[in-house]
């Protein structure tokens, strides 16, 4: 045999492997566990301990054409958008260095200079430095809805002068 048919071999050979190893995102995640953890009656089918995904990306603010594609083992996707790394953040109530540790998995970080990054990052620290006070996707919906009516206001305000 030569080096070159040893090299195709061997290649086809990891090529079958990793064929048969696909994970999806889900699982790579750990979301299910993650999910059940939170204890909400309402992320579960009928009581039982099956995860109501529709339940929770409705919940978490995510389509579900991306949780689709992040339970697939087959899809392609291998990554996400930084809106649903913070949204996910958010709907499994994640501490500060549980939040930071997903971001940089897909190669984020949270941004000084954008508010909404701000206010995710001190509600997972909230979550952190105050075990058991709860924060949630309402409250941080509360938080930026506050943010952008200041906003609008000092728009207003500001073209009032002119």
């Amino acid at each position: 045999m030569t080096i070159s048919n040893a090299i195709l071999c061997k290649a086809e050979e990891f090529s079958q492997a990793n064929s048969n190893t696909h994970i999806s995102l889900y699982d790579e995640l750990k979301l299910e566990s993650r999910i059940k953890a939170l204890g909400n009656p309402e992320f579960q089918h009928n009581g039982s301990q099956e995860v109501n995904h529709e339940r929770f990306y409705n919940y978490a603010q995510i389509d579900k054409g991306t949780w689709q594609s992040i339970r697939d083992p087959n899809s392609r996707r291998k990554t996400l958008q930084k809106k649903t790394v913070l949204r996910l953040i958010n709907a499994l109530e994640l501490k500060l260095d549980e939040a930071e540790a997903l971001l940089e998995k897909f190669s984020y970080r949270f941004e000084e200079s954008d508010m909404q990054d701000m206010i995710i990052k001190a509600a997972a620290w909230h979550r952190s430095e105050r075990d058991g006070d709860r924060i949630d996707v309402d409250d941080i919906i509360e938080t930026l809805q506050i943010i952008k009516d200041q906003e609008q206001s000092k728009q207003k305000f500001i073209y009032d002068l002119i």
